[in-house]
């Protein structure tokens, strides 16, 4: 079974390869081209359910609905600040090629930044030995 680390991990390198695989459909592509990666793209997005529980349960009870609220806002944040991003990029990239060049290398930049937080789940969402042992202890 995986813990938590290795489930965001794994969840948001399905999330790249699937942003990956979208950028290799061609403006001939129809639903049955995307749908596989679309689906793997929310399997990852689902792996990341643990994040939120990890947020939540380090936190006082009674602090649970500032830490989802900020939680919740901050997503959405950085959400939009993802598309301003990458949507300046494509309106650079497309200047210099077709918009279908420039939407597929921005779509290949997206998938490293979402690869980029496979590493860091795994370091920054890793339990300690002294961690693990004071969980044991309360139990």
């Amino acid at each position: 079974m995986l813990g938590n680390a290795q489930t965001v991990a794994l969840g948001l390198g399905l999330m790249a390869v699937a942003v990956l695989g979208i950028s290799y459909v061609g403006a001939d592509g129809g639903y049955l081209d995307v749908l596989p990666w679309f689906l793997l793209y929310g399997l990852g997005g689902g792996m990341l359910v643990p994040l939120t529980t990890m947020i939540l349960g380090a936190l006082p009870a009674e602090r649970a609905g500032v830490a989802s609220g900020v939680l919740n806002v901050s997503r959405e944040v950085f959400g939009l600040l993802g598309i301003t991003v990458l949507g300046a990029i494509l309106s650079a990239r497309q200047s210099q090629s077709t918009f279908l060049a420039a939407y597929q290398s921005t779509l290949v930049i997206a998938a490293i930044i979402v690869a980029v937080g496979v590493p860091v789940a795994l370091f920054s969402l890793r339990r300690t030995a002294a961690q693990a042992a004071m969980a044991g202890a309360s139990n």
